[in-house]
């Protein structure tokens, strides 16, 4: 009797044994499974307020990559140089890739420029250069940014604290072109190709209070951008 009981009470045990590490694991492969969904980057979409305009808000915001606290952010242009809404859902033309301070479009932004890449031929007008493209064709989210325009070129940023990651891929057919808009004529820039840097000189420049933006001071200097034939 006595030996049944020891029997039984040692398969028990390690009955007991194997369900606490089978819960153990589970446990484990819960806190990994829910860890890796820990992302909450990837439900962001910088595309939601932007379908805003003068006469009527829906949010006024534009769609731009950054690192938080970053020195800038950057994005899609669909407004002319100067305008406060820079990026607007329901215009359907790119008309460059743009640098900014902006924080709302309500305020002017300062030091700023944009590149704009272009197949065939070579148009620096701002108006003139705007190529289509459809929501379809980008991604929006903090950390990158794609889009496919309708001429064919693709063109993807990620932030960095003090500039960004670009990309552009052309068509293998037409020839290509990197068009740096300085934003407006007070602007300037020095491109040294032997170096491959474009630098801005320092410079304060003045706005209006009634832009919210009285006195700024700008400067900056970054790489050659990187280019590609699909």
């Amino acid at each position: 009797m006595e030996n049944t009981v020891n029997k039984d009470r040692s398969r028990l045990r390690s009955s007991l044994r194997r369900i606490a590490a089978a819960g153990l694991f589970g446990l484990c492969s819960l806190s990994a499974a829910f860890a890796q969904k820990q992302d909450y980057v990837q439900y962001v979409n910088t595309l939601q307020g932007t379908d805003s305009k003068f006469e009527l808000s829906y949010g006024n915001t534009y769609a731009t990559t950054g690192m938080p606290y970053g020195m800038h952010t950057w994005g899609a242009q669909t407004g002319p140089n100067g305008e406060g809404w820079k990026y607007q859902y329901s215009v359907d033309k790119i008309r460059g890739f743009q640098q900014a301070h902006q924080c709302s479009p309500w305020m002017s932004d300062y030091a700023v420029y944009s590149l704009m890449p272009e197949v065939g031929e070579l148009v620096v007008n701002e108006d003139a250069r705007a190529s289509k493209f459809s929501h379809a064709n980008e991604i929006a989210k903090p950390h990158y940014y794609r889009v496919t325009l309708d001429n064919g070129i693709t063109t993807e940023m990620a932030p960095t604290t003090r500039g960004v990651h670009l990309r552009f891929t052309y068509p293998r057919k037409g020839d290509a072109y990197l068009v740096l808009d300085g934003y407006f004529a007070m602007s300037g820039m020095k491109i040294d190709p032997a170096k491959r840097q474009i630098s801005k000189p320092s410079a304060t420049i003045s706005s209006s209070s009634s832009t919210g933006c009285s006195r700024s001071t700008g400067s900056g200097r970054t790489s050659m951008t990187n280019a590609s034939r699909a």
